[in-house]
């Protein structure tokens, strides 16, 4: 296990260098979980960790986030949440789970910076999640498919996305391109050319719903022939 010293460089795309973790605890005690810090117990390797990666790779413009890992919290009695570190039980594992589960669990292969610190006698991990580029988005979990495997961030939340994230995400808006209609656009229409639609996604750069929509997506209201 390496440990990084506060004042070692790592990449941040509004920073030239990756924040600390005393930095991040301070912002924290100060101002609460936001669009791009969260805390998280991290014992183990939990769905949740990969969901708020998930959402910070994915959210427009934010350029990113932090995961605070192995930090404990409660509310003091005058209201406020407090944070301290409380530590990670086996760094190592924690940052190889992390490290395969971005790797292999999702649609494109996401690289976070991790490293290890010292906060009050315990071992915390930093990671940094980058934005991905618009050409990777949405970021989702193959297992579960789109829309409900993709993750937005919105204030300090991980925000599981619908269909109209998906255009979103993409940086286009729900077109009527071609005789396809918006879900809600063709709603209760009753038409439905799964070939056509598919074809229409698959041009659009959404292949992971072609067999979506090849398994009845459109007959069963989503997107149909106008």
């Amino acid at each position: 296990m390496k440990l990084r010293s506060h004042n070692q460089p790592a990449f941040d795309k509004h920073k030239s260098t990756m924040r600390t973790a005393q930095d991040l605890l301070t912002e924290l005690n100060a101002s609460d979980e936001s669009t791009r810090i969260e805390a998280k117990r991290a014992r183990e390797m939990g769905k949740s960790i990969l969901e708020t990666v998930i959402a910070f790779a994915n959210e427009p413009g934010l350029g990113g986030g932090y995961l605070l890992l192995g930090v404990d919290w409660a509310v003091n009695e005058k209201g406020d949440v407090r944070y301290w570190p409380e530590g990670v039980p086996d760094p190592d594992k924690l940052q190889r789970d992390l490290a395969t589960m971005c790797a292999s669990t999702l649609n494109v292969v996401l690289r976070p910076e991790i490293a290890v610190e010292r906060l009050d006698e315990r071992t915390v991990i930093v990671v940094f999640v980058p934005e991905a580029d618009v050409s990777q988005k949405p970021v989702y979990l193959t297992a579960t498919g789109l829309p409900k495997g993709a993750y937005r961030r919105v204030g300090s939340t991980d925000q599981r996305c619908v269909d109209e994230d998906l255009w979103i995400l993409r940086g286009s808006s729900q077109p009527q391109i071609g005789g396809f209609v918006s879900r809600a656009a063709c709603r209760g229409r009753g038409q439905a050319d799964a070939g056509r639609c598919g074809a229409f996604w698959q041009a659009h750069g959404f292949a992971a719903l072609v067999s979506g929509v090849a398994d009845g997506l459109c007959a069963g209201g989503g997107y149909a022939v106008a």
